[in-house]
């Protein structure tokens, strides 16, 4: 016999908790890692949506490795859509670091689209503006 689990009282306003989901138990995450790639000539365009942090950035490396090795023959840029990033940490910076390093070493070239003012200060700030060639909002890295 299991043990009854605790519920919240009911009309509870807490945003993206359903009224009979058990107590404590984690909301949906709005903020989730989802990205969608798409292909057009020699160009693949990868939109990354919601947070890119600690928790999230091996998906994130996942996801970027498989696409490349799907199209590494295929194309010869890399457009980082970052127009949906919600959060980044430390570790985003060190995701777009390896992804420098694989697309470099691919030989193609890397462009951050659409960067959110928290990312681009981020960048600054750290000094890695300028090795991954993010001026602005939108810019390319050159292999």
């Amino acid at each position: 016999m299991t043990a009854p689990t605790e519920r919240r009282p009911q009309g509870t306003d807490l945003p993206g908790h359903r009224d009979d989901a058990p107590y404590g138990a984690a909301p949906p995450d709005r903020d989730a890692l989802r990205c969608q790639a798409t292909t057009s000539g020699s160009t693949m365009r990868l939109a990354v949506v919601g947070t890119v942090d600690f928790e999230s950035k091996e998906t994130f490396l996942d996801t970027v490795a498989v696409h490349l090795h799907q199209a590494r023959h295929r194309v010869s840029a890399l457009h980082l859509d970052m127009a949906g990033l919600a959060h980044c940490d430390s570790s985003a910076l060190a995701a777009l670091i390896t992804v420098h390093r694989w697309v470099t070493a691919a030989g193609l070239r890397l462009r951050l689209d659409n960067q959110p003012p928290f990312l681009q200060q981020m960048l600054t700030l750290t000094g890695l503006a300028g090795f991954l060639g993010t001026a602005g909002a939108n810019s390319t890295v050159t292999a």
